[in-house]
């Protein structure tokens, strides 16, 4: 598909187009969204918002541990940062996510650590969550700002039609995207110089999530997270641990400099908090999708050979 040549967005020239959407998440990151509240700003796809997380790697022998540490000691009663501040409070969930990442045979996404994936999710331990079996197509773009655990996430409306239907539907990555996001997400993509219609399915992770929720005066503030991540490709399997400490990313888009800053040192002192009991777990940045195919290139050296070669 092509862009209609009198639109403003044809116009532009290249070097505009590549930076249009880095250059957007920086001006609406110093932004506070006051006008939205947390249900509505929720159901915004098709918009930036930023993600502030540590990312760090745990080794298998130390997960039940981990686990065991997170539940007593991060309960509301126990959390250590209720003895500053008493607005906090705490609760568990088990959740399962299926990751679908899709890439071309040129792995633009997988070179440049952005990603785009299909996600779907249960809450095992609330099946009446609001969340329960949502679906979304997500973009995440690396490397927006000087701050390395910042990353900006697009989300778009999931919806699946009839097999019968031509056209988007028959593309494995275009056809699962909402009628109406498509031109968002198209446009998303060529901006990273990348064809909507070039993706395909490719590593697909299953995760096993167990999380401690934060919030702060009643509202969501952060997520600590320990995944057990898991992938099988062309007949190659992984396994690998991850701790996630994240900013609830609708607070930190909408917060100004001064509100952010306050965030990410409370971030830094739950981190600071797990390092001290687990000086094992190691610092990794490095995005899932990444991850998953280094360690899978590591076991296979030719593991990825029918994506590259199947049309």
């Amino acid at each position: 598909m092509k862009w209609p040549k009198k639109s403003h967005y044809y116009k532009l020239s290249k070097k505009m187009k590549k930076h249009i959407l880095i250059l957007f998440t920086i001006l609406i990151s110093g932004a506070s969204f006051t006008c939205q509240s947390q249900s509505e700003f929720d159901n915004d796809y098709n918009s930036a918002r930023v993600e502030n997380e540590y990312k760090y790697s745990v080794p298998f022998e130390i997960y039940d541990s981990v686990w065991n540490y997170m539940r007593t000691n991060y309960d509301t009663e126990k959390f250590f940062l209720k003895r500053t501040n008493p607005l906090y409070s705490t609760s568990i969930s088990d959740e399962y996510f299926i990751d679908q990442y899709f890439d071309n045979n040129l792995y633009q996404l997988l070179t440049s650590k952005h990603g785009v994936r299909y996600r779907s999710r249960k809450v095992l331990s609330d099946t009446m969550n609001r969340k329960n079996n949502r679906e979304l197509m997500q973009i995440k773009l690396n490397g927006i700002d000087k701050n390395p655990l910042n990353r900006a996430e697009y989300k778009f409306p999931i919806k699946h039609y009839s097999m019968g239907d031509k056209g988007y539907e028959s593309n494995q990555f275009l056809g699962l995207v909402k009628k109406d996001s498509r031109l968002d997400i198209m446009k998303t993509l060529s901006i990273l110089k990348v064809d909507a219609y070039s993706l395909r399915p490719f590593i697909k992770l299953d995760q096993l999530r167990k999380r401690v929720y934060i919030s702060k005066s009643g509202k969501p503030f952060a997520t600590i997270t320990l995944d057990s991540v898991s992938t099988e490709h062309n007949q190659t399997k992984i396994r690998f641990i991850e701790i996630e400490m994240e900013l609830n990313e609708i607070a930190y888009t909408q917060a100004n400099s001064e509100q952010r800053v306050t965030m990410e040192n409370i971030n830094k002192q739950i981190m600071e908090d797990l390092m001290k009991r687990f000086p094992q777990i190691k610092q990794d940045q490095t995005p899932k999708y990444n991850k998953a195919y280094n360690k899978l290139k590591e076991l296979n050296e030719d593991f990825d050979k029918p994506f590259l070669t199947t049309k």
